[in-house]
C-alpha cells in the first residue's frame, strides 16, 4: 500500500540523499538506515493505519522466520563461542581474510606449459570484461519481489521500485562480486599417481596463490584399495578419509545398488513441503501452482542425472496426488479422476501435471542426446575415457 501513495517515493528520495551526505563508512548501509528510519516515521505520522491491522498469524510467521534465519553466535578458529555482534563480524572477516590472502606466487611457467589454449581472443574479452550496471539491474529484476530480505529488512521490491534513486549506490557495491567452487579429482589409486597429483597441486598453488584447504579435503577409496595404500596416501595429503559418499551440488557423488536408500532424502524433502502446505487453506488454483512450481520442480535436478526406481516414483506421485485431493494424515479423500488423466494437457481436459516416470526418462534421454551431438564437450570426453 505504501507504493500507491505519492509521498512514499518522496520520502525515499529525501532519505537516500541524507544517507549519502551522512555516510561515514558504507554509503549503502547509511542510505538504507535513513530510509528505514524515515519510512517508519512516515508510516506512524502520515500513513499510520498500515501495519496496525496485521493479524497475529502474520506476526507469528514473521517471528518464526526471523528466529530461524538469525545467527545467535559463531565459533572462531580456536573453537571459542562468540555471541557479541562485533565479535561475530570479526570472526567472519578474519576467516575470509585468511582464506583469500595471497601467498605472492612467482612460478607460473610449469603450469602455463601444460595448458592447451581453448579460449579464443573474443571469448577471453567477453569473460574478462568488467561487470556492467545493466547486468546488475537484470539480476535484480529476476529476483522475487518479496523474498531474500537483507539484514536491513528491505526486500528486492524496494530496490526494483526505487532503482532510479538507489541504483547508482547499489551497483557500486555489487560490481566486485567474487565466486568460487569446489573441485572433484579422480585418479587411479597408487603412490605414483599420488606423487604426480601432489606435484600438480603444488605447481597450481605456486602459480595461483591459492592454497589447498586440507581441513576440508576428503579422500575416498574404492573397496579394492589396500589399507596400507590408503593410510600412506592419507598421511601424504594430510586429509581425512570418508567411508560414506558425500554429496556434490546436492547430489550423491556415487550411487550403489540400493538406489532407494540413496534417494530417500528426496521423499523426505517433498513430504516436509507438502506437510506445511496441508496446514494452510489453499484453493485448487493455489495447489496447482505449488505442485507445478515447487513439488515437481524440486525433483527436476535429481531426475535429470539419475534414473529413479519405479517404486520411488510411484510413492512420490502418491504423495502429490493425496495433497491435491486434500488428504491429511490418515484421512483419505476420494480421487475423482485418474492421475493419468490429470497429467494430460489442459486442452485435453487434464491439469498438465507431470508423470514422474516419463519425465525422468525424458530428461535422461536429453542428456544422452547431448552426449551424442556434442562430442567435443568435457562430459563426453570424461565418460568416453572411462
Amino acid at each position: 500500500m505504501w507504493l500507491r501513495n505519492q509521498r512514499c517515493e518522496e520520502v525515499v528520495q529525501n532519505a537516500w540523499e541524507e544517507g549519502k551526505l551522512a555516510s561515514l563508512g558504507s554509503m549503502l548501509g547509511s542510505c538504507l538506515e535513513k530510509c528505514r528510519s524515515r519510512l517508519e516515521t512516515w508510516n506512524k505520522m502520515e500513513f499510520g493505519h498500515v501495519g496496525d491491522r496485521n493479524t497475529g498469524f502474520f506476526h507469528a510467521k514473521a517471528s518464526v522466520r526471523r528466529k530461524k534465519n538469525s545467527i545467535e553466535g559463531i565459533k572462531d578458529a580456536n573453537n571459542v563461542w562468540h555471541v557479541d555482534d562485533g565479535k561475530v563480524e570479526e570472526v567472519v572477516v578474519d576467516y575470509y581474510k585468511d582464506l583469500f590472502t595471497t601467498s605472492q606466487p612467482i612460478e607460473f611457467s610449469k603450469m602455463i606449459q601444460t595448458v592447451q589454449p581453448k579460449v579464443t581472443t573474443s571469448m577471453n574479452q567477453l569473460l574478462t570484461r568488467d561487470f556492467s550496471a545493466a547486468e546488475v539491474k537484470v539480476a535484480l529484476e529476476q529476483m522475487h519481489p518479496l523474498r531474500v530480505l537483507g539484514p536491513d529488512g528491505m526486500p528486492p521490491l524496494f530496490f526494483q521500485y526505487f532503482w532510479s534513486t538507489c541504483g547508482e549506490v547499489v551497483t557500486a557495491m555489487v560490481l566486485n562480486f567474487l565466486n568460487h567452487d569446489d573441485s572433484l579429482i579422480f585418479c587411479k589409486t597408487s603412490l605414483a599417481n599420488c606423487d604426480v597429483l601432489q606435484r600438480i597441486l603444488k605447481v597450481y598453488e605456486q602459480a595461483s596463490g591459492q592454497q589447498l584447504n586440507r581441513a576440508k579435503t576428503s579422500l575416498f577409496f574404492s573397496s579394492n584399495t589396500p589399507n596400507v595404500t590408503q593410510e600412506e596416501i592419507k598421511q601424504r595429503f594430510g586429509a581425512q578419509v570418508i567411508k560414506q559418499h558425500k554429496k556434490y551440488l546436492g547430489l550423491p557423488s556415487l550411487v550403489g545398488r540400493k538406489k532407494r536408500n540413496t534417494f530417500n532424502e528426496i521423499k523426505e524433502k517433498l513430504n516436509k513441503k507438502l506437510t506445511v502446505w496441508k496446514e494452510k487453506m489453499l484453493s485448487k488454483t493455489g495447489k496447482e501452482v505449488l505442485i507445478k512450481a515447487v513439488a515437481q520442480a524440486i525433483l527436476t535436478y535429481t531426475i535429470s542425472c539419475f534414473k529413479l526406481s519405479d517404486t520411488l516414483c510411484d510413492e512420490l506421485t502418491s504423495m502429490i496426488r493425496n495433497f491435491w485431493w486434500g488428504q491429511k494424515e490418515e484421512d483419505k479423500k476420494i480421487a475423482w479422476v485418474r492421475w493419468e488423466k490429470m497429467c494430460e494437457p489442459k486442452s485435453n481436459g487434464g491439469m498438465g501435471f507431470r508423470q514422474l516416470k516419463q519425465f525422468n526418462l525424458a530428461l535422461l534421454a536429453k542428456q544422452g542426446w547431448r552426449l551424442q551431438t556434442k562430442q567435443d564437450s568435457l562430459a563426453y570426453k570424461v565418460l568416453k575415457a572411462k
